[in-house]
């Protein structure tokens, strides 16, 4: 496998890791935010207000909130993965030294777990002394969360593959 299927690869996990961002952003849009059926249109103006208020809000439940900060934690691994993947291999084309972008990944992902596990967690009575539609907002959320958990796992087995053939000289 030559330098191409490096670069495809590269551009796999580029594509997973901003989908991912995406749909990790999706997910803190509360409190009527359906990732699934809305994928596309996450530069609604309201999305990084919602953010915001998701951690700050009067609002959003106590859980919301810190749920909130995990995911935001989450997402800035993705962002520094990302940041990592393009300047190694477009700017100081180091093509060899691509861990680091799985490990950041991967970091994201149990982050993201962490946010979900900590979400499903939690006492419904959290959410009915609120608005009633942040009820609802946990299962769409939810679905942003799996979703860009999967893409974040993907992405990282991507990343360590490319370094374990570069290291064994299958890939350059």
């Amino acid at each position: 496998m030559g330098g191409c299927s490096v670069l495809v690869l590269r551009i796999v996990f580029i594509v997973l890791t901003v989908m991912s961002m995406i749909n990790t952003m999706a997910a803190l849009y509360m409190p009527d935010w359906m990732s699934f059926n809305c994928f596309f249109n996450t530069c609604h103006v309201g999305l990084f207000r919602s953010c915001i208020n998701s951690v700050c809000g009067e609002a959003s439940a106590p859980s919301a909130k810190v749920t909130a900060v995990i995911v935001i934690l989450s997402l800035l691994f993705q962002i520094g993965a990302l940041i990592y993947a393009i300047c190694t291999y477009c700017i100081v084309k180091i093509a060899t030294m691509f861990t680091p972008a799985g490990v950041l990944t991967g970091v994201g992902a149990f982050l993201n777990i962490v946010a979900l596990v900590y979400w499903m967690t939690q006492a419904p009575s959290d959410y009915e002394m609120k608005e009633g539609n942040l009820l609802n907002s946990k299962t769409y959320s939810l679905h942003g969360m799996i979703l860009s958990s999967i893409l974040l796992i993907v992405g990282s087995i991507i990343a360590m593959f490319v370094q374990h053939m570069i290291k064994t000289g299958r890939m350059k």
